[in-house]
C-alpha cells in the first residue's frame, strides 16, 4: 500500500487555495519576477490543448527578458475542470545568455457556468537549464489572449 505524507496532502490542497496571484509571496516563496505575455497560438489535439506564448518584456527573474513558451493542458486526467499542467521554454536575457526551463503542476479552471471569458489558473514547480529552480502561479485568459504570472523562488 502506497502512503501519502502530511505535506504533500497539504502542497496539493493549497494549490487551488485561491485564484489571486499574490503580490510579494506565494506558498512561502519570495517571488522574483513577473512574466505578461501574448498568447500566439491555440492547438487542439485529442489528448491536450498547447498554447504557445510569448511575453518580450517579462522579467521573471528581476531583470528584463524574452519569454516563450509552450504551455500544455493535458485532458486525459480532466476532472471537475482540473487537470495536469507542464511547459517549456526559454528566457533570452538582455546580456546575451539564454536558459532553457521545464515545468509540471496542476491547471483549473477558472470560468464558471454561464461566463464567457474562459480564464485557467496554473501553478507549477519548474527548473532551468542553469539548475535553478522556481514556483510559478499564472493566469491564462483566452478570451484577452493574455498569459500573467509571478516567479518564485525555491531554494531547492
Amino acid at each position: 500500500m502506497k502512503t501519502i505524507s502530511l505535506g504533500s496532502v497539504i502542497f496539493i490542497l493549497s494549490l487551488f487555495g485561491s485564484a489571486t496571484i499574490v503580490a510579494e509571496e506565494s506558498e512561502g516563496y519570495k517571488k522574483t519576477g513577473t512574466v505578461n505575455g501574448a498568447i500566439r497560438s491555440v492547438q487542439y489535439f485529442k489528448d491536450r490543448v498547447e498554447l504557445e506564448i510569448h511575453a518580450p518584456d517579462a522579467m521573471p527573474g528581476g531583470e528584463k527578458a524574452h519569454v516563450a513558451v509552450t504551455a500544455t493542458f493535458w485532458l486525459d486526467e480532466v476532472a471537475n475542470g482540473a487537470g495536469r499542467y507542464e511547459d517549456r521554454g526559454a528566457v533570452f536575457q538582455s546580456n546575451g545568455k539564454t536558459n532553457s526551463f521545464y515545468s509540471n503542476g496542476v491547471w483549473k479552471r477558472l470560468t464558471k457556468p454561464g461566463e464567457s471569458n474562459h480564464r485557467w489558473i496554473m501553478k507549477t514547480l519548474g527548473v532551468m537549464s542553469d539548475g535553478a529552480t522556481y514556483f510559478a502561479t499564472g493566469i491564462f485568459d483566452q478570451k484577452s489572449m493574455t498569459f500573467e504570472a509571478n516567479v518564485h523562488e525555491t531554494n531547492l
